[in-house]
């Protein structure tokens, strides 16, 4: 719509809605109004006054975006092999059998999230999954860590270590497995799908854009680090990843709205409503289903938008009526028109062929020539006062040349 493609959009709109909607249908005209107003809000300078925030709301969707990564799902994606080698002790072959079986895991836990995205929102689909990621990562950093200790302690036994770490370290392998549902379940799809939908019309592909490009970059830096760091760094390397999302449950919590159950056009509203960073504050932002005072208080502000909106069509209108003004004032200086309408395209004229009815009586010393037309008809009639007859034009009407040669002028 941006591109005043107008018709494709409406049957888009119709494609997506399904269930026999038709172009003329409530839904679909209350959708295409609502996003024709938003557009013609954010692309006009009143936009300016609007607390919309899309820069915040930008960072937010980067910020989805390099959580995602810095969950430490791609040191187990990339390398869980190289870790249950190397950290837990597991030979190759068991290595990269349970390595598939994990994939498979994390498959079917995506399903889980598409059941519960809608019923939960985004808001506690993430918070519930990195808590989930928190507690798998701290598991798995207790029981190596102490596996490690317990070994350093005592004199290792011939293959390089004690029969309790060799158990601790397999226990381990549970919680890759926990850890790999939980981001199944939650940050997976959610993050993808976030910036699109926290974003303004305007802000969207930028936003959306600088999101995935945040994604690969850290996804590099992560790959890139993690042989080095389960090499240097031991059972420490995991505790980095405890700490990192233990961090984002309350990121959440403060910062991120909930986006589910709202169209694209109440999330601006939202930001209208609320301009702030700290959305936990305003119950409207963050549960999943708007109240009924939430909804009315939007309503609001929409009914305000849709003024805005008639006000920016209406200035153009207003300009030209101003501008228009001066030509006005000069036909009411001329005196040979006594009656006129200022028409649209398709004006019609009417009774410029002279009548006997029209004409005055000669007895009475008047001009025999035809009295001026007494409407020019058309679509969008504005006529003007009727001009007072001054003796020159009692006494020389008018020809029809003049006539039309005066109506083209308006």
């Amino acid at each position: 719509m941006m591109k005043h493609r107008e018709k494709e959009a409406i049957a888009v709109m119709v494609a997506l809605e399904g269930n026999g909607v038709t172009a003329q249908s409530t839904i679909i005209t209350n959708e295409f109004e609502d996003i024709k107003q938003t557009i013609a809000l954010e692309t006009s300078k009143k936009v300016i006054n609007r607390q919309l925030m899309p820069n915040f709301r930008i960072a937010l969707g980067v910020g989805c975006q390099a959580m995602q990564q810095l969950t430490g799902i791609n040191v187990i994606c990339y390398y869980l092999p190289v870790v249950l080698n190397k950290s837990v002790g597991l030979s190759g072959e068991m290595s990269r059998l349970l390595s598939g079986v994990n994939a498979t895991s994390y498959l079917l836990a995506t399903f889980i999230g598409l059941y519960f995205i809608e019923r939960w929102g985004r808001r506690r689909l993430m918070m519930v999954g990195a808590a989930g990621q928190f507690l798998s990562w701290m598991i798995i950093a207790i029981l190596l860590g102490t596996g490690q200790m317990m070994t350093a302690a005592k004199t290792p036994d011939a293959n390089g270590g004690s029969l309790m770490e060799r158990r601790l370290a397999k226990a381990s392998v549970v919680f890759f497995f926990i850890f790999n549902i939980f981001f199944g379940a939650g940050w997976q799809g959610v993050s993808w799908l976030y910036p699109t939908e926290i974003n303004t019309t305007q802000k969207r592909i930028l936003g959306m854009g600088l999101g995935v490009g945040t994604n690969w970059l850290i996804n590099f830096g992560v790959v890139f680090a993690t042989p080095k760091g389960i090499e240097s760094l031991g059972y420490k390397f995991y505790v980095i990843w405890t700490v990192l999302n233990l961090l984002f449950v309350p990121i959440i919590y403060f910062f991120y709205p909930e986006t589910s159950s709202r169209s694209l056009e109440v999330i601006d509203q939202m930001f209208e409503a609320h301009p702030t960073m700290l959305v936990y504050k305003h119950r409207a932002m963050t549960c999943r289903e708007p109240s009924a005072a939430d909804i009315e208080s939007l309503q609001s502000l929409e009914s305000q938008d849709r003024l805005q909106q008639n006000e920016l069509i209406s200035r153009p209108v207003m300009e030209q009526a101003v501008h228009e003004q001066p030509v006005n004032e000069q036909a009411a200086n001329n005196p040979a028109i006594n009656h006129q309408a200022v028409d649209g395209p398709g004006m019609e004229m009417e009774d410029l062929t002279p009548k006997s009815s029209d004409r005055n009586d000669p007895g009475e010393g008047s001009s025999t020539g035809p009295t001026p037309p007494r409407n020019l008809r058309g679509p969008n009639r504005a006529t003007t006062s009727s001009l007072e007859s001054t003796p020159s034009a009692l006494t020389s009407a008018p020809s029809i040349g003049q006539v039309m040669s005066t109506a083209s002028g308006f």
